[in-house]
């Protein structure tokens, strides 16, 4: 890595920053596409545990958060008989 492990760290974490703008969806760090998903864990390879902590923490919020309400899960649960069924 050209910059060693310091400078990795930095790059990186000035990525996640401009993407939270865009929810950390099709941005500098996209958890939109499978590859991206990791990028944070990144930080604890290079010795930045707490970076993946707070960064993994962010995007489980702002990018995941507003679906996995457990309001918004049990409401679709109890509307599930009125799914479209389909016969293929």
């Amino acid at each position: 890595m050209m910059g060693g492990k310091d400078s990795l760290a930095v790059r990186l974490d000035e990525a996640f920053r401009k993407s939270a703008a865009d929810d950390f969806l099709f941005s500098y760090v996209s958890y939109a596409n499978q590859p991206g998903c990791s990028s944070a864990h990144v930080f604890s390879h290079v010795g930045y545990p707490w970076l993946t902590q707070y960064w993994v923490r962010q995007v489980g919020k702002q990018t995941y958060g507003a679906i996995t309400q457990k309001r918004d899960i049990l409401e679709m649960m109890k509307t599930r008989d009125r799914w479209p069924v389909s016969v293929l």
